[in-house]
């Protein structure tokens, strides 16, 4: 027959005697031990599934195990209020992060029209590029940097029509790979960055 630890045995011995918050209790201290619920079962006649049916029960909020100790709802009914807090605190921890990654790429949106400031682009190009910038990170997606650099690279070398921006005389294509290039470097995150781009290319934001 195999051993089992004091824990086990102790609980094994009370376990008709408790009520379900503690049995859930004493199940999680075996539990951080290491014992599985599957092995666990055995040892107390029953389920791994009611197992782990006490352990979400206890999960409740506060003030409903305290309900639940004093007989007012019952350990299904605990176990409902469980499951249902979970979920929101799922979709409030979701809420959370993409209210997050929105305020992130609105302010780097801002540091992209801060971009079109010292380079000097005219207003009335800036959507475009953007557009176009938001192209090559498309199609560079995977080894985004070394790709863009190299578009950049062989376009140095080559003579363009289409100058754009006030007094110089860089080609469009010049101002859409760097900026790509730029945003790759100062904006990490993939979503935040194209997002970005997306915000700062918007009717009303682009001045």
């Amino acid at each position: 027959m195999t051993e089992i630890s004091p824990a086990i045995a102790e609980l094994r011995s009370r376990w008709t005697n408790l009520c379900d918050l503690d049995r859930a209790q004493a199940i999680l201290c075996i539990q951080q031990e290491g014992m599985s619920l599957r092995r666990l079962a055995p040892h107390l006649k029953c389920s791994p599934s009611l197992l782990s049916y006490l352990l979400r029960a206890a999960q409740a909020p506060a003030e409903d195990r305290e309900r639940a100790r004093l007989g007012e709802i019952s350990t299904r009914a605990l176990g409902r209020i469980a499951k249902t807090a979970g979920t929101r605190g799922t979709v409030r921890s979701n809420e959370a992060i993409a209210f997050e990654r929105e305020r992130a790429a609105f302010q780097a949106s801002k540091t992209v029209l801060s971009w079109f400031e010292d380079e000097e682009v005219a207003e009335a190009d800036q959507s475009e590029i953007i557009e176009l910038a938001r192209v090559q990170l498309i199609e560079a997606q995977g080894w985004e940097e070394a790709f863009i650099q190299n578009r950049l690279d062989d376009l140095v070398g080559e003579s363009w029509n289409g100058q754009i921006g006030p007094g110089t005389n860089r080609p469009a294509a010049w101002f859409v790979l760097r900026l790509a290039l730029w945003t790759l470097r100062r904006i990490p995150e993939d979503w935040v960055r194209n997002r970005a781009l997306e915000i700062s290319g918007s009717e009303g934001l682009v001045r």
